[in-house]
């Protein structure tokens, strides 16, 4: 599923729907198995979505994605995490969006990041 998003033809109307609709079953998912998700590469996958296609997908389906981001940066290992930087700076993208609730999501994120770095301190 996250290879699909990774190449997803977002102007074909089938393949909007498929996307979003793998957002929603990761939004599920994360529910209960956040960490296999996560070892997919889902973070990455779904983040770069949200920044990639945020303008075009349906409300619902960019909360739902947002969701996802807050159940799974909370997977982060803050000292052995390769892609740590590209994560940064997605949320960083985000805060900078015109929808209070997309920028405060990403707040949530970087909150949850500052919690997983403390832990690892500890």
């Amino acid at each position: 599923m996250c290879a699909c998003l990774q190449v997803v033809d977002i102007e074909d109307r089938t393949n909007k729907d498929l996307a979003e609709q793998i957002i929603k079953v990761f939004e599920r998912l994360c529910s209960r198995e956040a960490s296999s998700i996560y070892e997919q590469d889902g973070l990455r996958c779904v983040l770069d979505f949200i920044n990639n296609w945020y303008s075009v997908i349906h409300k619902d389906s960019l909360q739902s994605a947002l969701n996802v981001v807050v159940k799974l940066i909370g997977k982060i290992d803050p000292q052995n995490s390769p892609t740590l930087d590209q994560t940064i700076e997605s949320l960083s993208n985000l805060l900078l969006h015109d929808d209070t609730f997309v920028s405060d999501n990403a707040l949530r994120c970087f909150a949850t990041l500052a919690d997983r770095f403390v832990d690892k301190k500890n």
